[in-house]
């Protein structure tokens, strides 16, 4: 699929293989290319992208703009499951060495869901470089299920989870911009993988604990409580997560 622009998409799916506006999946290593979604409004139960949501493929160049992605637990198990795997582009990629999701933005995205939420992808492991996200909200949704997953959120401002695999150690150049709305302290942590460019932004955190990874060294940050007994822990000239000095 190339050079595809799409306006006030509507959709609202519950489905075992993706809900989105350009294709709910790709298999067989499809491509999409050049393409936008803006003012769209997208729900589903699990694989919600503003793109793409189950992919085994490459995104290229694409933008999401202006929308809401949403994913919510279903009961058609019996049992309340998934609400998982919400991503600005793709909800879930998983690695594949000839596949990547290269050169897209997402702005002025809600993203929502009760885990695994990512900024470009909900869960993936495949190769991801050269994105930017500005202006993105990304909440935990516990209105259906209010228990909190055993594994944690999951969740990130580039990528949610990356699942059972190791990070693509060829991850880089993403960049965050403008001001992004979290409301969990795992949000932060995946920008130690992830192959942050750059990061001049502000972070406006909900209520909990953060841990500043090293992804955030020598980069421009201002942080903004939206919650009550918001605690940021900075070690001056010590060890951030994966080894990294703040």
């Amino acid at each position: 699929v190339k050079n595809l622009n799409v306006v006030g998409a509507q959709v609202d799916a519950i489905t075992s293989s993706g809900a989105a506006v350009i294709a709910g999946s790709i298999f067989g290593s499809g491509d999409i290319t050049d393409c936008s979604v803006s003012d769209a409004v997208v729900k589903g139960n699990h694989y919600v992208g503003g793109i793409a949501g189950y992919v085994y493929g490459n995104i290229t160049n694409c933008f999401v703009t202006s929308s809401e992605l949403t994913a919510i637990p279903d009961d058609t198990s019996g049992s309340y499951d998934n609400g998982d795997k919400v991503g600005g582009i793709a909800g879930y990629a998983p690695l594949d060495s000839d596949n990547y999701i290269s050169g897209n933005t997402v702005s002025d995205v809600s993203i929502k869901g009760y885990r695994n939420l990512g900024g470009i992808v909900g869960t993936g492991s495949t190769l991801i470089k050269n994105n930017t996200v500005s202006d993105i909200s990304i909440t935990h949704d516990r209105s259906v299920i209010s228990e909190a997953p055993s594994s944690g959120n999951e969740s990130g401002i580039i990528v949610g989870n990356r699942s059972t695999q190791p990070y693509n150690p060829d991850n880089k150049n993403n960049e965050v911009l403008g001001t992004i709305m979290v409301d969990d302290p795992e949000v932060l942590s995946s920008l130690s993988w992830v192959g942050v460019k750059g990061l001049v932004s502000e972070v406006v955190l909900g209520a909990g604990e953060y841990k500043i990874p090293a992804a955030f060294k020598e980069k421009t940050l201002t942080i903004t409580s939206s919650g009550k007994d918001t605690i940021i822990k900075v070690v001056p000239g010590g060890q951030g997560e994966a080894g990294g000095q703040l």
